[in-house]
């Protein structure tokens, strides 16, 4: 009976020195840190964040995490045109600009000199090329008409495509200015 005595009080103070020795060492890990293993989101994960993965062990739902995303990055403001002269019946369209996982163009635009009964086109424009990119039919994905009361736009439309283009259109009898700058976003 000494015997077996002396063997639990081996293991108990086996044990209570396993863990204090563990409790004041701390234990790094060779990882790097990892946000979503962080389950209470104090900025290291511990036995804390084990605890909580037992004690929901089992269980089901949703697996989505939310998220919040803050200053979203924008492309530069490019300006297209200024103040650029669009005489009678012209048409007068920009270069093709590319999306690059942007999902929202933001555009301001200005029209100047319409008379009375005169009227500006605007189009966003997503060109929807053919097998071999030879050629493209453009698609119209935005259109706005200023009349000499509706000079001034600033609009927000979702990315029509990977590839899209501007144009103006100035109706037959027409003569104007345009202005047009636009910048893309992720939101």
């Amino acid at each position: 009976m000494n015997r077996r005595k002396s063997l639990v009080i081996a293991v108990l103070f086996t044990f209570c020195l396993t863990v204090s020795v563990f409790s004041v060492i701390p234990v790094s890990s060779s990882g790097t840190y990892d946000p979503w293993l962080d389950s209470n989101d104090d900025g290291k994960i511990d036995l804390k964040d084990y605890f909580a993965v037992g004690k929901a062990y089992g269980t089901s739902g949703d697996p989505t995490k939310n998220v919040t995303v803050a200053n979203w990055p924008k492309s530069e403001d490019v300006l297209i045109w200024y103040q650029d002269e669009l005489a009678d019946g012209a048409y007068q369209y920009s270069p093709h600009y590319y999306s690059n996982g942007y999902s929202t163009i933001h555009m301001r635009m200005y029209v100047g000199g319409l008379a009375v009964g005169e009227a500006v086109t605007f189009w966003v424009i997503a060109p929807l090329w053919n097998a071999n990119r030879t050629s493209y039919y453009p698609i119209p994905a935005y259109t706005h008409i200023f009349n000499s009361t509706d000079v001034r736009s600033a609009l927000t439309i979702d990315v029509p495509s990977d590839e899209f283009y501007f144009g103006f259109d100035a109706a037959a009898g027409t003569s104007c200015i345009v202005s047009l700058a636009f910048y893309l976003t992720w939101a």
